[in-house]
C-alpha cells in the first residue's frame, strides 16, 4: 500500500493514474496529520509526502513517521515550490529516502517508487508452512487465480463474490506475503512453497 499526502487533488489523482496500473494499492490524504493517523491504522509500504501541506506539513510527517514508529516505511517527498538544493536537502536531512520535484515526469517517477519498495526491508512472514497457514481458504484461492493471470473482475464472477470483495482479500494476502504489490505476492507465494497447480508455478515462473 502506497500512502499519497498531498493537499494538491490533481496531483493525487496523477499519481495514482501511474501507481494503480503498476499494481499498487493507492490511499490519498490531504494533510500530514492525516496521513499521520493512516498510517497508525495500517503502515504503508511507501510514503509519497508533499513538502507544504495544511496541518502537518512534509517535513514534520517524515520528522513523526521517523520519530513515532520502530519500522518506518520508505518516504518520498515531493515539491513544487521548495526546489532548491537546501530544500531537497532539508528534507533527506530529516529522513526522507529521496525527493522529487514537480511536475514530475510519470515513468521516472515510478522508477524511483520500485528503487525505494526495492531496497526496503520486507516484512518477516515467518516460514512457508507458517505463511500458507495465515492464507484463509478463500485468500488461496484468490492468489491462484491472481498467479493464473485472471482480473479482479473475472475473479469475481468465478468465485461468486463482489469485485470490492476481491479487493479486501487482496489487501489482506499483500501483508501476509510481505508483497508490494498482486505480481510480488504470486512470486511470494510460489517462493515460500506454498502450494499452487502446475499452470500457477508455470505463471509465476514467467513472472520471475
Amino acid at each position: 500500500m502506497i500512502l499519497v499526502a498531498d493537499d494538491d487533488a490533481v496531483f493525487r489523482t496523477l499519481l495514482r493514474a501511474v501507481l494503480e496500473p503498476a499494481g499498487y494499492r493507492v490511499i490519498e490524504c490531504e494533510c500530514g496529520d492525516d496521513a499521520l493517523l493512516r498510517s497508525a491504522e495500517r503502515l504503508p509500504d511507501l510514503v509519497v509526502a508533499d513538502v507544504c501541506m495544511p496541518r502537518g506539513s512534509g517535513y514534520e510527517l517524515c520528522r513523526r513517521l521517523r520519530s513515532e514508529f520502530d519500522s518506518s516505511p520508505p518516504i518520498l517527498m515531493v515539491s513544487g515550490s521548495r526546489m532548491e538544493s537546501h530544500d531537497r536537502a532539508a528534507g533527506l536531512e530529516l529522513g526522507a529516502d529521496d525527493y522529487v520535484v514537480k511536475p514530475v515526469d510519470p515513468e521516472e517517477f515510478l522508477a524511483r517508487v520500485r528503487a525505494l519498495l526495492r531496497r526496503a526491508p520486507m516484512p518477516e512472514c515467518g516460514s512457508a508452512e507458517n505463511t500458507g497457514q495465515a492464507l484463509t481458504h478463500r485468500e488461496r484461492e484468490v492468489l491462484h487465480l491472481l498467479a493464473e493471470g485472471v482480473t479482479q473482475a473475472q475473479i469475481a464472477e468465478r468465485l461468486g463474490i463482489a469485485p470490492r470483495t476481491v479487493g479486501k482479500h487482496i489487501e489482506r494476502i499483500l501483508p501476509k506475503l510481505g508483497a508490494h504489490s498482486r505480481i510480488e505476492a504470486v512470486v511470494t507465494a510460489y517462493q515460500l512453497g506454498i502450494e499452487v497447480s502446475t499452470h500457477e508455478r508455470q505463471a509465476a515462473n514467467s513472472i520471475v
